[in-house]
């Protein structure tokens, strides 16, 4: 930990986090995290429970309710007299007053401030701290490191990454991902939203309920009487919205069904995963190169299924054999490998087939397992 850059993000809570009205309406021992402690200025600060979930009285004793949702209740805390803001060095700086500040109470729990920042879902928000009266204490992951070395953030999973999608459009229009890498990250996000899927309407609306969006108020007539939201701040989930969400659901599910059918498809989406797809293996099985590759960089073994496919090709079985079969030894150095393998026996007997019709690389093939029997 560098403990500069600790006390930096210390000067940052002491600037921008609410801490005596926080104080003054229960909440004493909190964690702060994500955009709220990065160099930018945030539009709200993203306040954590330690312990027991945040209440809605606590809520109304800190401000006024902007939004609350299942997630998280949005609170506008005016601060309206002079506040004495504590400095790292210890003394204190008058700020004056009359501005509102927006904190989020994210009643999204984790035991450790470790666990919480680790379940952020872009590397540039992986950072937080935990405030109570032993004083402030700073983590960040090395993800976040390299997104403040690279100057680009990238996502890196989420328990909610269909919000996650929707949060990567605002950073990359932001200016957090360096060039069009967020690209990148978009595949990885569908990759996770059509692996993670729906068990039903309610499950889908709860990955839109996201925790710093506020996107889906439960209470959102509630809080339009009451002037403190706008008919567009939330989603519309009324039966005319919900049919267009259930069309959406729909065809995420559908779009897994068809990623199964499709050899590239369906390898992509085993790469982008990093894990095998066994559903789409039977895809994947029919294309040589497709299957060679599967068994190359997924399975990192014998890929059975589709060594029909490979055998069609005396330049791809001559690979699968060097860099599957034989995947942890040089092949070519046949006088020191006395471990090396031959092809599995369907293939071997291909190779020999092949070797008489003079093809080169079963040629190759046959003369260095020779060596190795003789």
């Amino acid at each position: 930990m560098n403990e500069q850059f600790a006390n930096v993000i210390r000067q940052r809570i002491y600037q921008r986090v609410p801490l005596e009205q926080l104080a003054e309406a229960g909440i004493k021992e909190f964690y702060v995290a994500g955009n709220s402690l990065n160099k930018q200025p945030p539009n709200d600060i993203d306040i954590f429970p330690v312990g027991n979930l945040f209440t809605q009285e606590q809520a109304e004793k800190l401000g006024n309710i902007v939004s609350s949702t299942k997630n998280a209740i949005t609170v506008k805390v005016g601060l309206d007299k002079k506040i004495n803001h504590q400095t790292v060095d210890g003394q204190n700086e008058i700020e004056v007053s009359g501005k509102n500040i927006v904190v989020q109470l994210c009643n999204y729990q984790h035991g450790e401030l470790e666990s919480l920042v680790n379940s952020f879902d872009f590397s540039h928000i992986q950072i937080g701290a935990k405030v109570d009266n032993l004083g402030i204490t700073v983590y960040y992951t090395k993800e976040y490191e390299n997104a403040k070395m690279c100057q680009s953030t990238e996502y890196v999973g989420s328990e909610y990454p269909l919000s996650s999608m929707i949060r990567m459009f605002k950073y990359a229009k932001r200016g957090d991902f360096a060039g069009n890498s967020h690209i990148f990250s978009a595949f990885k996000i569908v990759t996770d939203v059509v692996d993670r899927g729906f068990d039903d309407f309610d499950d889908f609306k709860n990955q839109l309920d996201a925790i710093d969006l506020g996107l889906v108020p439960e209470n959102q007539k509630e809080l339009v009487d009451a002037g403190l939201a706008s008919e567009e701040s939330g989603l519309d989930f009324s039966e005319e919205g919900k049919k267009v969400l259930n069309k959406l659901m729909s065809f995420l599910i559908l779009s897994k069904k068809a990623i199964c059918k499709d050899a590239q498809a369906a390898y992509d989406y085993a790469q982008s995963s990093g894990e095998r797809f066994e559903k789409g293996e039977d895809a994947i099985s029919k294309d040589e190169k497709l299957a060679l590759a599967y068994a190359k960089n997924i399975l990192k073994g014998r890929f059975e299924k589709g060594e029909e496919a490979i055998s069609n090709n005396p330049y791809l079985v001559h690979d699968y054999w060097c860099n599957v079969i034989n995947k942890s030894i040089h092949v070519y150095d046949v006088y020191n490998n006395s471990d090396m393998q031959k092809l599995p026996e369907f293939l071997h007997n291909k190779m020999i087939a092949y070797g008489m019709d003079n093809n080169h690389y079963a040629k190759d093939y046959l003369f260095r397992i020779s060596k190795i029997a003789a």
